[in-house]
């Protein structure tokens, strides 16, 4: 090639030779326009396809410099967020560095212990790491970190990857911990492939540096070509999976990639399509070994394999060369997630992308063609950066606090307010976590500084070493990608099998009915501290196949947007919809057509009656049909009851009451003032919430469950939960639009469901999670004594629901006890914790409850320790409690009483009045009886 690709006083003569070694023509448009910016030493992101060689876009500049310049290594820091892209990555930059005297190296958890050793040997000048390679080594490499105060240039591959993640966080804080590490203004630059907003993500990356910054983009558009098809109406699970798989066999052109959403549909889908006879197929995930995984991907490259099936693990840049075509098996979602994913096949410059999206039903027909339409248009979801996460933030004191073993606060402050993300934060807010993480003995004071404590030790601990059933392996503590827990389900003392956790938290309570190896179990209890379901085999063979992590996702807000539009517009050439497909998108159109209705969305949207309550249609925003469902089943278990069921979908939202009828969900909306308080208060019953607090809590050193009592922790989780999944603001205008009838909601009373009712109806339904009431409850009761219905008042919830609550907390097995006393003024029964009893005891306002008239009167306690047993008596004078409880309480063999009761033996007018307590504990039974007796002396007084 000549020197005309870039201007000739740029281009050392040593890189026009390798140039022309490696047998280029010519540059790429983004390698030209990115050259001299980058040797100009601005920041710079490099937006462009798949396949335009970003990656030697960002490195030849690099070289350029390092070539005039032999900087001492470490020099360039190149971070990518999947460590299966480092080999391929490895290969590619090695080729030039070997020659021209640079030395690579790569870091990750799948590197060798020898390997990772050989860079304090020979040190690189060009290191390939994860964002977690990267904490951990400026966390912990004690040895290897002085090399990074030489680092001049950082680059970050697949960048739209992360922004949009607390990963994306994570790195924006570590860069600036280099910055100030090394005492270096050190050039970024990031590799993007299409994203929805360039300048977010060079905000998040870029920093605080003061250099100069700029966006080189390509203004070509990847060629892409899109079939969109469906299977049949299989719905039995061995037949749905044979037709899957033979669906994707019409579309397979060896070597194709196969993409799911899920590892248990690509092991189905695997054990399926290995039927077939002479067809090579292997299945990639993240559950698989490193060794398996890098041969498969080995084995695609070389064209010896017809088919891969992966989840999410091959979807990032690795070079899988000559791909004919890429198969994506249910939609992903998000338009991004379907440009990166077809993006892997005509991954050569110029190549065409083919990709085949196979849909399962009416709605996921018109889901995979509305996101095809979109890819082709190149409208992208822009990103949304994550507001300050607190729990990211802990981990990076405490990882600062482990670089500099003492560390000052007030530095630390100003490092962490160069990150994008924490622009905004307060220094009050940054001293109360550091307040929350010494309170839990994660961090210590040591003077006027900070040091690591004993608890992070044991909460992150090593191999070898104590384990607990809440420690997590020391390597966890530097990633903040979470990994959902499982609950175990047990019968008896038999394992039945796991749950994913959050699938429990948002779907099972007691009564329901699961499937689970094959047999159908009924749910009799949940412990959520333990992480176990307790079952029992269900009497019919109805019940749910649980949802693994991964297999209910939420569609972006583009899908419901444009939905309508792209179905009345022209189709685009480069989308075909198949028979199979269109027939079902047809028949969604013709359901409506013989209605006489449009499909719902925007400004009118349909209610329809489905048994014990309605379904409210429309495509809409995910996150507001989250944020909806959120707000009716606040107003229902707050009003009626709480046996409220919620259903959510971009296509609507459905409630019901469990044999009953729920209110017009309309109705309830409508009634709503403060949208904002009313979210708040509904978080506190959300299955997301106490997800979200089980993700973070350990990042604050946080055991147990996680209460409104823990300050900071539990708002962060409501905060978090609320951003992740609802949409204040779409709710409030679409309230707003309710009230003043800008939106129209037409009642559809007919036979059948229309198609998007009919899909909302058939996800699963969650109900309010009650564990944070008895939390509240808790909270409530310290020190004090609470009707039913004053609790109700406060917790807005029925008295009913906050009774039951309250019979369940008095029982042995409840962490947080409750007794109730009669108070003897008004008459009311009045619940306080056992454990302010005596307390409560003393107080001015109930002393009288536990003060007998007459303390020589006899009566009779009558006691059973189980439903089953029959009554046992005693007799008793209320002075022989007041004069010595303890050997009155010795004189009685049993430590809990299921039911206490107590009579008077005197006027047989008063014998049907008999205060009854259930669930007393041994230490309680000297109030109880005391409370008793003054009651019943008071009631005979007064008649």
């Amino acid at each position: 090639m000549g020197v005309s690709a870039v201007e000739a006083d740029l281009l050392p003569p040593r890189l026009v030779e390798l140039i022309k070694e490696r047998g280029w023509k010519d540059l790429t448009e983004v390698q030209k326009k990115a050259f001299k910016p980058i040797t100009e030493g601005k920041n710079v992101l490099i937006v462009a396809p798949t396949g335009y060689g970003k990656t030697e876009a960002a490195m030849l500049p690099i070289f350029a410099k390092m070539i005039e310049e032999r900087p001492e290594p470490l020099s360039v820091l190149y971070i990518t967020p999947l460590k299966s892209l480092i080999n391929d990555l490895k290969n590619r930059i090695e080729w030039w560095a070997e020659r021209l005297g640079f030395v690579v190296a790569r870091k990750h958890g799948d590197v060798g212990a020898s390997e990772r050793s050989l860079r304090l040997k020979r040190t690189p000048h060009i290191l390939l790491t994860t964002p977690e390679g990267f904490k951990i080594d400026l966390d912990w490499a004690s040895q290897f970190r002085k090399y990074y105060k030489n680092v001049r240039w950082v680059v970050v591959d697949e960048a739209h990857e992360l922004v949009g993640s607390k990963r994306g966080v994570q790195l924006s804080l570590l860069l600036e911990r280099l910055k100030a590490y090394s005492g270096r203004d050190y050039q970024r630059i990031a590799l993007s492939a299409t994203v929805g907003d360039p300048e977010a993500t060079a905000k998040l990356l870029f920093g605080s540096s003061s250099r100069e910054k700029e966006i080189v983009k390509v203004n070509v558009k990847r060629k892409i070509e899109l079939v969109v098809d469906s299977i049949g109406e299989a719905r039995e699970e061995d037949s749905f999976w044979k037709a899957s798989a033979k669906k994707i066999l019409e579309h397979v052109e060896p070597p194709t990639l196969v993409f799911v959403n899920t590892r248990y549909a690509a092991e189905r889908l695997h054990e399926e399509l290995s039927k077939i006879e002479g067809l090579k197929v292997e299945v990639h995930h993240s559950s698989i070994s490193k060794e398996i995984r890098q041969e498969i991907e080995k084995n695609l490259k070389d064209g010896k394999l017809d088919v891969v099936i992966a989840t999410k693990t091959l979807e990032l840049g690795i070079d899988i060369s000559d791909l004919n075509k890429v198969i994506l098996f249910k939609p992903p979602g998000s338009v991004a997630s379907l440009l990166q994913r077809v993006g892997r096949a005509g991954h050569k410059l110029g190549g065409v992308s083919r990709g085949v999206i196979i849909t399962t039903d009416e709605i996921e027909a018109l889901d995979g063609y509305t996101e095809a339409v979109l890819a082709v248009k190149g409208i992208v979801e822009p990103p949304k950066v994550p507001d300050a996460p607190l729990d990211v933030l802990a981990r990076e004191i405490i990882g600062m606090t482990l670089q500099e073993k003492r560390l000052d606060p007030s530095w630390a402050y100003e490092v962490v307010k160069g990150a994008y993300p924490y622009r905004n934060l307060t220094k009050e807010t940054f001293d109360e976590l550091i307040n929350v993480l010494v309170k839990n003995k994660i961090l210590a004071w040591d003077g006027d500084k900070l040091k690591v404590s004993y608890m992070f030790y044991k909460l992150w601990s090593f191999d070898g070493g104590e384990k607990k059933r809440w420690s997590r392996s020391f390597g966890e503590f530097f990633s903040v990608i979470s990994e959902r827990d499982v609950f175990v389900v047990k019968w008896g003392n038999k394992v039945v099998g796991d749950l994913d956790a959050f699938y429990v938290y948002k779907y099972l309570r007691p009564e329901s009915k699961i499937r689970l190896g094959g047999k159908t179990w009924k749910v009799i209890g949940i412990d959520d501290e333990g992480m176990k379901v307790y079952v029992e085999p269900a009497t019919d063979q109805m019940g749910e196949i649980p949802l693994w992590k991964g297999e209910e996702f939420h569609r972006s807000s583009l899908i419901p947007e444009y939905a309508k539009r792209v179905l009345e517009e022209e189709k685009p050439k480069e989308v075909k919809l198949l028979p199979d497909a269109e027939k079902k998108v047809r028949k969604v159109f013709e359901s409506y057509k013989r209605k006489n209705i449009d499909l719902p969305g925007g400004d009118v949207y349909y209610l329809e009656k489905v048994p014990g309550g309605y379904v409210l249609t429309g495509f809409m925003d995910q996150r507001l049909a989250e944020a909806l469902a959120h707000l009716i089943m606040y107003k229902v278990s707050s009003e009626y009851t709480t046996a409220v069921s919620v259903r959510s979908s971009f296509t609507g939202i459905a409630v019901t009451v469990d044999g009953g009828e729920a209110p017009n969900p309309i109705k309830l909306l409508k009634e709503i003032d403060d949208v904002e308080d009313a979210i708040r208060k509904a978080m506190e019953r959300s299955p997301y919430l106490v997800q979200t607090a089980k993700e973070i809590q350990l990042s604050f050193g946080k055991l147990g469950k996680v209460t409104p009592d823990d300050g900071l922790v539990f708002e962060e989780a409501v905060k978090q939960a609320i951003e992740k999944y609802i949409d204040v603001e779409k709710a409030k205008k679409f309230i707003e639009m309710l009230k003043e009838k800008k939106i129209k909601v037409k009642l559809i009373k007919a036979k059948s469901l229309t198609p998007l009712a009919a899909h909302v109806m058939s996800l699963p339904a969650f109900r309010p999670w009650l564990k944070i009431i008895e939390a509240r409850i808790v909270s409530l009761l310290k020190g004090e004594a609470f009707t039913a219905e004053e609790l109700a008042t406060m917790l807005d919830l029925s008295p009913t629901t906050v009774e039951n609550k309250l019979k369940e907390m008095r029982k042995p097995t409840s962490k947080a006890r409750v007794v109730h006393f009669i108070d003897v003024e008004f008459g009311e029964t009045r619940w306080c914790l056992l454990e302010d009893l005596d307390e409560i005891m003393k107080k001015d306002e109930y002393a009288t409850s536990f003060k007998p008239l007459d303390p020589y009167e006899n009566f009779t306690m009558f006691y059973r320790t189980s439903p089953k047993d029959e009554y046992n008596m005693k007799y008793f004078k209320p002075l022989d409690i007041i004069n010595n409880a303890e050997e009155f309480l010795r004189s009685i063999n049993a430590d809990e009483f299921y039911e206490v009761k107590v009579m008077f033996q005197g006027d047989p007018l008063f014998k049907n009045l008999v205060p009854r307590y259930f669930y007393v504990p041994k230490k309680a039974l000297p109030a109880v009886l005391l409370n008793a007796v003054a009651y019943i002396q008071r009631v005979r007084r007064s008649a």
